[in-house]
């Protein structure tokens, strides 16, 4: 796959090309949820990927904290991932 540039429109938005959305197993009213890591850095990710990658942290750590602080850290980003988009 050829990396290819996208611009964003006047009113902030953007198309992922189709082969690239289909190479993340992401299909038509897939509902993402978008995080910055850092400048000129977006991240697009499912709800399942992003509980995933929770889970894997905390498992990559030894389980050194509870399910509930887990799950706080993740409804945390999720909310603040919403609140960026203006959703409340």
């Amino acid at each position: 796959m050829r990396a290819q540039a996208l611009k964003i429109d006047s009113k902030r938005r953007t198309v992922v090309p189709a082969e690239v959305l289909a190479a993340a197993g992401i299909t038509e009213g897939s509902e993402l949820i978008p995080r910055a890591e850092g400048p000129g850095r977006i991240v697009l990710e499912t709800r399942a990927a992003m509980q995933a990658r929770v889970r894997a942290k905390y498992r990559r750590t030894g389980g050194g904290v509870s399910t509930q602080q887990a799950w706080a850290e993740y409804h945390g980003e999720e909310t603040d991932a919403l609140a960026e988009k203006g959703v409340e």
